[in-house]
């Protein structure tokens, strides 16, 4: 089995390197190139979900160096991160086909870079490792947004990478305290606290500095509107969809095991913040008339929720998070789809300038419905599920933060509607252009997205279940911390 997960890796990177070397007789060949590789991985990651045993929190399909010490693995956590990118870089490849008019060569070889990258952070078990993937990431992240973004692109990349890079330093230094101690566990996630508070602290401080901001946490958030704004349609579907993703998995992949203590006691502190962006970003998304802004800021507001799930000290909580994370990429990817749809029929992101779009593109109106109603969180959509569980989660530990919560929810249902009805049932603009109805290319990047938004909502127990194990396993993790923090005695041991 020592093949599978490299593999997994492996294909997407032989496209990339493909695309790099090869020289295609046009621009069609070379997207069909990179679309096909993709495809593969996809279908090699429902191969392996095929053969993977969601009752189990244990590592599966490990593969080992020297036999003995494992590299990469998937468990019930991982494994709906991997299936998430692997659908979605398809549909950001096609949402591509007419959007990129220069180098798209090299534009399909850094993004199936980037899917590579991706996967090998979800899939490496040691924190070396993965601090190697995450940061690598930033590298076709860059070029993808400062080549081939709108007229502001440079800045907003370099202010993205300045961003990434300043936190993804004190997540180095963290890792380094741990491997100085000896102290990482080389065949399973740590199961007791072997190492001392103080040596928690520093790790604490350097995973949590790094994923705040990838999230990103307010207020280290202001680089991702201006990221959304000026990227490509494609680029920021796979922002919003996985990059933000990967820095709530790593709080619950890496903090919470690594640093228990400080994330225990840092609780109140975290979900205060949590509430702040919740309200804050929904705030400004509804003083918005960009609609690539409003859904930049929505995004910030529901990635709060998530991370005022993480912190919640409670099981359902923590559930809750990590499916409103698997949620939120299909409905964060398919809304930022939408609004690159109308972009390129109009060249225009406001929403003045739309009106009456229901009448002429009925199929949109019904697809852009499902996935406002799962941004509102109404019933029947996925959004739905992951917010009222860290809602439950949260009014167990005080109902202030269950309320904080409810508060962010009923300004998302503000701003959804009024970007939906300004630009469905809106007055025509004067000179309203001609739209074109969805082309086969748009409704299959559309159809699936909304498809698995409702099937996910009708049916949650095909995410809930699975990941039960692996979150219970890290609840437990800090139970023991709060105990050991409740005693001075052992808490200095």
């Amino acid at each position: 089995m020592n093949f599978v997960l490299p593999l997994l890796i492996f294909l997407p990177l032989a496209g990339s390197l493909t695309l790099m070397l090869w020289r295609f007789q046009s621009e069609t060949a070379a997207q069909k190139t990179a679309v096909g590789f993709s495809v593969a991985t996809l279908v090699w990651s429902l191969i392996l979900c095929a053969s993977f045993d969601f009752s189990s929190s244990e590592m599966q399909v490990v593969c080992k160096l020297w036999n003995r010490i494992p590299l990469l693995y998937v468990d019930g956590l991982s494994i709906f991160f991997v299936l998430l990118t692997t659908i979605l870089v398809p549909l950001c490849l096609l949402a591509s086909w007419h959007g990129i008019e220069k180098n798209i060569h090299r534009y399909l070889a850094l993004f199936l870079l980037l899917e590579s990258l991706i996967l090998g952070s979800f899939l490496v078990h040691p924190p070396i490792l993965f601090y190697v993937f995450f940061e690598a990431t930033l590298v076709p992240m860059f070029f993808l947004i400062g080549v081939w973004g709108g007229k502001d692109r440079v800045a907003a990349a370099i202010k993205f990478f300045l961003y990434t890079m300043a936190g993804s330093v004190l997540m180095l230094i963290g890792i380094i305290s741990l491997y100085h101690a000896s102290l990482v566990a080389e065949n399973q996630m740590l199961d007791v606290l072997p190492f001392e508070a103080r040596l928690q602290l520093v790790v604490g401080i350097g995973f949590l500095a790094s994923f705040a901001v990838k999230v990103p946490m307010w207020p280290v958030h202001t680089w991702l509107p201006a990221a959304h704004v000026q990227a490509p349609t494609g680029v920021s579907m796979i922002l919003a969809g996985v990059l933000l993703k990967m820095g709530g998995y790593g709080l619950v992949r890496f903090m919470l095991p690594y640093a228990p203590m400080p994330s225990y006691e840092w609780r109140w502190v975290m979900m205060a913040l949590s509430v702040v962006a919740v309200i804050y970003a929904s705030l400004v998304a509804l003083a918005q008339t960009n609609m690539k802004k409003l859904v930049a800021y929505s995004s910030i507001a529901h990635m709060g929720v998530v991370t005022l799930g993480i912190f919640s000290a409670s099981l359902v909580g923590l559930t809750g998070a990590v499916f409103h994370m698997i949620s939120h990429g299909l409905v964060s990817a398919g809304l930022f789809f939408v609004v690159g749809l109308f972009y390129q029929r109009t060249r225009s992101l406001e929403i003045k300038d739309y009106g009456g779009v229901a009448k002429v593109m009925p199929l949109l109106a019904v697809g852009f419905m499902v996935l406002t109603c799962a941004s509102m969180g109404v019933p029947g959509t996925s959004g739905f599920v992951g917010e009222l569980l860290v809602i439950i989660g949260a009014y167990g530990l005080h109902p202030l933060w269950a309320a904080g919560i409810a508060m962010g929810l009923i300004l998302a249902a503000i701003y959804s509607l009024k970007l939906y009805s300004g630009v469905m049932f809106g007055p025509v603009p004067g000179a309203a252009p001609r739209l074109p109805k969805l082309s086969f290319r748009e409704k299959m990047i559309l159809g699936p997205l909304v498809g698995l938004i409702l099937l996910l909502g009708l049916y949650p127990t095909l995410i809930l279940k699975p990941i039960e194990a692996s979150t219970q396993k890290i609840h437990q993790q800090w139970m023991r911390a709060k105990a050991v923090s409740s005693d001075p005695k052992r808490r200095d041991a």
